[in-house]
C-alpha cells in the first residue's frame, strides 16, 4: 500500500507534459495568441517548474515559475471551482532574463526564443513576484495564467 502511494504521489507532483506547450502573452491588458513552442520543454512538478530549450539542460532555462503556497485541492473544492468556473489563486515568483542594458526589462522580447540566456551571453536573471492562476482542472493543472510586474503569460500543457 505505501509503495502504491508513493508511486501515486510522483505522479500526481509531475508535469504531465506531452511535448505540446502553448504559450500566450497579456499587455496592457489584451492576450495575443495562443503559439506553440516547438523549441520548448518544461521540467518540474505543479509548483516548481522551467521552461527550456529542448536541446538544452533544464539549468539553462529561459524561466522558473515557483508557486509558494500551492497545495492539491480535494474532490469537493474541485468540483466546486470546476461547476463555477473558479480559477485557483496562488502567490509566488518568477525568475527570467533580460538584456543587461535593459533597466526595465523586456520579458516579452526576451521569452522564448531559439538559443538559451545565461549571464554569459549578455542577460541578467531577474525574479519577481507573481500570482499565479490556474484554471479549474479534473486530474491535473493544464493552464497556468503568471501575473507580474503588468505582464501576463500564459502556458498551457498538453
Amino acid at each position: 500500500m505505501k509503495k502504491l502511494l508513493i508511486f501515486i504521489f510522483l505522479l500526481v507532483a509531475t508535469l504531465p507534459c506531452l511535448g505540446q506547450i502553448y504559450t500566450c502573452t497579456n499587455i496592457n491588458g489584451y492576450w495575443g495568441k495562443w503559439e506553440q513552442q516547438y523549441v520548448c520543454s518544461i521540467t518540474g512538478n505543479f509548483d516548481n517548474f522551467v521552461l527550456h530549450s529542448s536541446i538544452q539542460h533544464p539549468s539553462e532555462y529561459y524561466c522558473k515559475v515557483v508557486i509558494q503556497n500551492f497545495s492539491v485541492p480535494d474532490k469537493k473544492t474541485k468540483r466546486i471551482h470546476n461547476k463555477n468556473k473558479i480559477w485557483y489563486e496562488y502567490t509566488g515568483y518568477i525568475e527570467y532574463y533580460v538584456a543587461s542594458w535593459w533597466d526595465e526589462g523586456d520579458f516579452v522580447s526576451v521569452f522564448p526564443s531559439g538559443a538559451p540566456y545565461s549571464t554569459k551571453n549578455g542577460y541578467r536573471l531577474k525574479r519577481s513576484k507573481a500570482t499565479i492562476k490556474i484554471s479549474p482542472y479534473k486530474k491535473s493543472p493544464r493552464v497556468y495564467n503568471i501575473w507580474f510586474e503588468g505582464y501576463g503569460i500564459g502556458i498551457q500543457l498538453y
